[in-house]
């Protein structure tokens, strides 16, 4: 729908029905009334299970909201450049910063040595989503 799809033209190319597409994103997606097509939100409530590193190892987290998730990717991003690079200038902006998930609060990853034990031990996950699967 990013393309200027319709709904039917973008659930046509991921083999699923508007209708099951619709019952899972929830209130992500507003029907325009006047236009008639599908409009996505700015913000969202839905649930997200990430992996994050975190001053404590990594831990799998469960948030709600895009805000929350926009953060712990831009980390995970910062950290990937991080690994490539060797450049510490995105991670400059998580020093001394913490999230929260649920009751308890985390601090985010930047001390560059445990990155780099981490990324020499090939610990550092390549991607932010949990696996459902376990695989």
């Amino acid at each position: 729908m990013r393309q200027g799809e319709s709904l039917a033209a973008a659930c046509r190319a991921e083999h699923i029905k508007p209708a099951t597409f619709l019952r899972h994103v929830g209130n992500t997606v507003r029907h325009d009334r006047v236009s008639g097509r599908y409009r996505v939100m700015p913000s969202d409530t839905l649930r997200r299970d990430l992996e994050v590193q975190t001053t404590e190892g990594p831990i799998q987290v469960s948030v709600k909201g895009i805000k929350i998730a926009r953060e712990l990717a831009a980390h995970a991003n910062a950290i990937a450049h991080f690994n490539r690079s060797g450049d510490t200038s995105l991670l400059e902006r998580f020093k001394k910063k913490t999230f929260k998930v649920g009751r308890k609060r985390y601090a985010f990853l930047t001390d560059t040595d445990r990155l780099m034990e981490l990324a020499e031990a090939d610990a550092l996950p390549e991607v932010l989503y949990a696996s459902v699967t376990s695989r």
